[in-house]
Parts: structure tokens; sequence; C-alpha cells
């Protein structure tokens, strides 16, 4: 049945599109008869008293050109006369919010149920395209906005520290424990701003695609080795037990990429997991997939922090921001990495129960 309605409508609009070509044919056939039959009359006392020398086929000419002269002033003067009122008020509409858009001002739209039913779904169509646009450049300008300010507030937070404790040991008579502590504060809060500079940078170009995965063929399971043993020193100083499962696994992909996601997955669960704490991780190949599994028994996540812990500067645990070194940017990267390879990454939590994060990348990334 509903193949039948569909064919049906399409019938009608073409039966539709077919009438109006013949209507318009015949319309403009009429006008360039009736206009010839005027210029014919009209000029035909100059030909006999005035222009007597002329040939047939410069009057044909003459004729010709007097008669579509008239009939685009006539077409002028009908379109002057009997405008369509609501055209004139869409243009108007339309570019009103397209000086409002090019003042920064996204939030704007078109009324579409004003001229749907005058104008027909092809200005409808327009102005729906036209109604997103401004919706997609809102969601972009707010974005913008949202991200300037959590720049601000990462960057401000470890120059005032920064710019205090500096202030501080300008005095002479500070004792050399005080000033020794102070001066790895500055330090550690330069380690920070050092931090996000990179991250920023890595993210940027990352959703700027200025940097394509480059593919090649590589042992995952000694890749993830290869990072933990980069992060054995956090390991052996909180005295975390490690569980280490590593299949096998020759794996399609950008290296260096990937790379970025183990460690920023396993320093982050190390990050959170208290000393004599536990760290699991597995890799295993399931048919046309493989799956890695990061695991600690850590702080946890709350059921709505996980909703948001892939966010650009978004910290589930905000009370332990300065303990944890953190800038809210390398889940982010995690998942933009993953996307990028067509992969997914989430995670499953308890509060008190630690953390279990999973990424899941197709053998071949496309």
């Amino acid at each position: 049945m509903g193949i039948r309605v569909s064919n049906g409508v399409s019938e009608m609009k073409l039966l539709k599109k077919i009438r109006d070509a013949i209507g318009a044919i015949l319309l403009l056939t009429t006008a360039i008869t009736v206009g010839s039959i005027i210029v014919h009359f009209a000029t035909n006392y100059f030909y006999e008293y005035h222009l007597t020398n002329l040939s047939a086929l410069m009057k044909q000419i003459i004729n010709t050109f007097l008669t579509f002269l008239i009939l685009m002033l006539a077409a002028a003067l009908f379109g002057r006369l009997f405008h369509h009122p609501k055209q004139m008020k869409m243009v108007k509409e339309i570019m009103q919010a397209i000086r409002s858009i090019s003042r920064g001002e996204f939030n704007v739209s078109v009324d579409l149920e004003k001229f749907r039913n005058a104008f027909g779904g092809e200005i409808g169509q327009i102005i729906d395209s036209f109604n997103h646009m401004a919706k997609n450049l809102d969601q972009m300008e707010n974005m913008r906005q949202e991200f300037i300010s959590n720049v601000s507030h990462e960057i401000q937070s470890p120059l005032t520290s920064i710019k205090g404790f500096a202030k501080v040991l300008q005095n002479e008579n500070l004792p050399l424990d005080e000033r020794k502590q102070y001066l790895n504060i500055i330090e550690y809060e330069s380690t920070r701003l050092s931090k996000l500079s990179d991250n920023l940078l890595k993210l940027t170009s990352l959703e700027t695609q200025n940097q394509p995965i480059e593919k090649n063929n590589f042992s995952l399971n000694s890749q993830l080795m290869y990072s933990l043993l980069s992060c054995e020193p956090q390991i052996l100083e909180k005295n975390i037990n490690m569980h280490v499962d590593l299949g096998k696994i020759d794996f399609i992909g950008d290296e260096a990429l990937l790379n970025q996601v183990w460690m920023n997955l396993i320093t982050n669960s190390i990050k959170f997991t208290p000393n004599n704490g536990d760290l699991f991780i597995s890799a295993k190949q399931d048919y046309d997939k493989v799956v890695i599994k990061i695991q600690d028994t850590g702080i946890g996540i709350s059921d709505e922090d996980q909703v948001h812990i892939f966010e650009r500067f978004y910290k589930a645990d905000k009370s332990r921001d300065r303990t944890t070194n953190g800038n809210g940017l390398g889940l982010s990267i995690v998942k933009k990495i993953v996307d990028m390879h067509n992969g997914i990454v989430y995670v499953e939590s308890k509060i008190g129960k630690g953390s279990l994060f999973v990424v899941e990348l197709p053998m071949v990334a496309e």
C-alpha cells in the first residue's frame, strides 16, 4: 500500500509540472502573438508614409525587437503591480536574519510556517536549511565561548598560584624549608600550564584533521606493554598490584596516536588508584575487533559524571583537581583518536569501587 501511495504522489507532482509547463508555453505564445499584432498595426503607418525605403527583412527585425520590448515592459509592470506581499516580507526577514548573522548574532531564525503554504515546498526547504544553518552556527558559537571560558579558567588558576608564591619568595627572611616548598609549587603549576598547552595543541590538531591517520601494522600487545613500562615509576611509587592479560594482537592503525590513548587511560587509572590498589589491563581479539579493558580500584565515577566524562575540560572529581594534576582534556583526546579509528570507548563505574574503561577497535581502521 505504501508503495502505491508514493507512486501516486509522484505522478501527481509530475502531472502538475507538465500542466504548469503547458500553461507557461500557452501564455508566452499568446503574449507574443498579441504583441506582434499590436506592433504590426502600430508600425504599419510609419512604414507606408515615413519609412518607405526599408526592406521587408529590416521591417521584420524592427517589429521583432519592438515586440520583445513591449513584452519586457509589460512583464515588469505586471510584476510591480501584482507582486506577492508575502514574498517581499519573506525577503526582508531573510535579509534581516543574514545581517544579524554577519554581526555575530546567531540565535536567529525565519518563521517557516508563514511562508510554507504561500510559496510551496521549495521555498520551505530553503528557509528550513537557513534555520538549520543558523542553529548550527549558534551551537558552535556557544561551544567557542565555553571553550574560551574553560581555557581562561585553567590558565588563570596556576598563574594566580605562581604570582602569589613568587611574591612571597621576595621575603628575604623566609625560612629555607618554606622557600623550597613554594618553589616546588611554582614548578608544579608551571608543569600544569605546559601540559595544558600540549593537550590543547594535540586536541586542536586532531579536531581540525591536520593529523590524518597513518596506518601501519604493529603489535598492539607490545605497545600496551611498553606503555605500562613507561608508567612503572608511578606504579612502584603507589605500590599498585598489576594484573596483565595481553593476547598476541597484530593491528593496523596509527601507532603514535593509539599510544597516546593507552598512556592517557593508564596514567588516569594510576592517578585515581590508592596506594596498594589494583590495576587490571587486558587485550583480546573478538572476531573482527579488538577489546582493550583498563580497570582500577580507585574512587569511581558517579552516573551523572559518566555522561560527560569525555567532554573537554570536564572533571568528575572536582575536589581533587590540584592533587591529580588534571586539566580535563585527556579523555577528550582519547575519544577523538578512538573515533578516528571508527572505534568506541566507554566507561563503567561505581563510586568507591573503581572504574572500567573499555576501548573497542575494528581490526582494520578504515
